[in-house]
């Protein structure tokens, strides 16, 4: 069944992907690597949701999501500027979790929700992203924090990921658990918000240098 809360979210993908294609040769490969990560995103919620799937099918769907979406963040972190020097590591980090959350959906979960490759892909990515916002805040950067696209794609990915681990525990102890899905909802939307705001950025800065 097609919600109004799912054609908002399926809405808000639809606006960051065109928004990205239009802007794809004004950005550098970090966002054109977001671009792509957010046009993944779209395929595989309109498939979940439009496409008559059996439940295997879509258990497959959601077994690929996990490693596809970490591999993308872990290249985009390691293009970063700001982990320049613990490039390697994010990447060694990044790819080895891919590999364990691979071999999850092959030899544990393999017929159900890849919970445990989700809480893997949420601990990198909130690392990755910590480590970021610490460089940015340890060393000064000309451009104000607000402008700077980097800043939104780390703050959007913390915020949305811990969001997302925190509810993993919180299902546990609570017996009504429709206002943590609302969370999540909303905690989902703004990471496309953030995202759309890192591409716009980034954007703007190579109109700059034209």
């Amino acid at each position: 069944m097609v919600t109004p809360r799912f054609l908002i979210y399926i809405s808000v993908l639809i606006v960051v992907t065109f928004f990205g294609l239009i802007k794809f040769k004004r950005i550098t490969l970090i966002y054109k690597l977001l671009g792509v990560l957010v046009l993944f995103t779209l395929f595989n919620e309109s498939s979940l949701r439009f496409l008559n799937l059996s439940n295997a099918t879509k258990i497959v769907l959601y077994q690929l999501a996990v490693p596809v979406t970490l591999l993308l963040n872990t290249l985009i972190y390691f293009y970063m500027k700001e982990l320049k020097k613990i490039k390697y590591f994010v990447l060694i980090i990044g790819v080895a979790s891919v590999f364990v959350s691979v071999l999850n959906s092959v030899f544990y979960q393999v017929d159900i929700f890849p919970s445990h490759s989700v809480t893997i892909l949420c601990i990198n990515l909130i690392f990755f992203s910590l480590l970021t916002l610490k460089e940015m805040i340890s060393i000064p950067v000309s451009e104000r924090l607000f402008k700077n696209s980097e800043f939104w794609f780390s703050i959007s990915n913390l915020f949305f990921y811990t969001i997302t681990f925190s509810s993993f525990l919180l299902f546990n102890y609570y017996s009504d658990v429709s206002w943590i899905n609302n969370l999540n909802y909303i905690a989902n939307l703004l990471l496309y918000v953030g995202y759309f705001l890192a591409i716009y950025f980034n954007s703007r800065k190579y109109k700059q240098y034209e």
